[in-house]
């Protein structure tokens, strides 16, 4: 890649072929003149651990093709594949270009210029996640009230809840509500059967004793003697 200059920074690190560099204590320019270069600034390198979306994948490739631990053969499938799989995401016009100057750089066989176009994608995939991420979690929230609130009674407000009705539990057949059905009270158990009282021997007539009171009559036997004489 003939013409590719780097603006280096102070103790800035870069690679080239394989080869770790250090920049000095100033700001440096670099040309690389060498066609088919592979060059890689470590600060645009993204480690294994942080691959956690497309876009980073497709940027990995071409970075382990700069890094000289995979051959241009290899990875330039796996880069096509995967800008093609992008293009169907990420529909508008500045992505479009981007994803454009990144396959024609592949053709080219610049991966520099593959992977500078597609870590442009990064910053529009990450407000993209953000955006779905609030989409769903405002989605679960939607749910778990509207399932909250079917577990309460239909004809009372959501914000409400019914009050227990404390005289129901202390008076048997009390009203639950001015609509309820009454309940009839609990039939006591039931008691033994009181005797019935002996019946008060009537009081004489007024004004007489006991001789008073009427005998019943007594049968008067014959007298034998008297018939036999």
């Amino acid at each position: 890649m003939p013409g590719l200059i780097l603006k280096l920074t102070p103790g800035e690190r870069f690679m080239i072929n394989g080869v770790v560099l250090e920049n000095g204590d100033h700001r440096t320019r670099v040309r690389i003149l060498t066609e088919n270069a592979h060059v890689l600034r470590l600060r645009d390198a993204i480690h294994p651990d942080g691959i956690d979306t497309p876009v980073k994948r497709v940027c990995y490739v071409a970075q382990l093709v700069l890094a000289c631990e995979t051959t241009a053969e290899a990875a330039q499938p796996q880069l096509l594949r995967g800008i093609e799989q992008l293009s169907q995401v990420f529909t508008d016009p500045d992505s479009r270009a981007k994803l454009d100057a990144a396959t024609a750089a592949l053709g080219e066989g610049r991966y520099y210029q593959v992977l500078k176009a597609l870590r442009g994608l990064l910053a529009r995939e990450a407000r993209l996640m953000g955006y779905a991420a609030a989409q769903t979690d405002a989605a679960l929230r939607a749910n778990a009230g509207a399932a909250v609130g079917s577990d309460r009674p239909q004809n009372l407000p959501a914000e409400e809840s019914p009050a227990p009705n404390i005289m129901a539990g202390a008076m048997p057949g009390a009203d639950a509500g001015p609509n309820a059905a009454r309940k009839p009270a609990p039939e006591p158990a039931s008691k033994p059967a009181a005797e019935p009282a002996s019946k008060p021997t009537p009081d004489p007539a007024p004004g007489l004793g006991d001789s008073a009171v009427a005998s019943e009559p007594r049968q008067t036997r014959p007298n034998r003697r008297a018939a036999t004489a």
